[in-house]
């Protein structure tokens, strides 16, 4: 009989054999990532918290049709991501910690239509307009600090829900 992983790993197998509601994936190879789906977004939000160790800013505000899909949390690395559907379209939702050794770099191939800020909540909101270049859709990227977290969220939306979810931030 072969073994691998550690407790927290056949803890998840368990829950997964067993018919545990949650269904977790786990890379092996790299044992700090986690794949979480089947779960809800509060579930989402707690698994953030345990595995960075931050007390994550929540979109308090979705749209009508917009729906949580997954999350992934790679604790090496400490970042999270969680997605969204919102017609036919992926909104991703990403937290990194900022480290005094480490860099986070963002390519973007869209075209730059404009930049300007708006207040959500208690932070300054940056926010890029890009038009995609196959599409010409209308694509919004806002990034803003808060405590010791970098967020980024990114999204084909209409630019007023994009601005509703970014003024209905909720902080702890």
């Amino acid at each position: 009989m072969t073994s691998l992983g550690g407790r927290p790993y056949w803890l998840k197998v368990a829950d997964l054999v067993l018919g545990n509601e949650n269904t977790v994936t786990v890379d092996t190879e790299g044992e700090d990532r986690i794949l979480t789906t089947d779960v809800s977004e509060k579930e989402a939000y707690e698994q953030i918290k345990e595995e960075l160790g931050i007390e994550p800013v929540q979109l308090q505000y979705m749209p009508a049709g917009m729906e949580f899909d997954k999350c992934i949390v790679e604790k090496e690395l400490g970042t999270a991501t969680l997605y969204y559907t919102y017609k036919r379209k992926v909104i991703q939702y990403e937290m990194y910690m900022q480290h005094t050794n480490g860099s986070y770099s963002i390519s973007q191939e869209d075209n730059y239509k404009n930049s300007y800020q708006l207040w959500g909540g208690e932070v300054l909101i940056n926010i890029k307009e890009l038009e995609t270049i196959n599409s010409k859709e209308k694509e919004f990227f806002a990034i803003f600090k808060h405590q010791n977290a970098m967020y980024r969220v990114i999204g084909i939306i209409e630019k007023e829900e994009f601005e509703k979810i970014l003024k209905n931030l909720y902080f702890f």
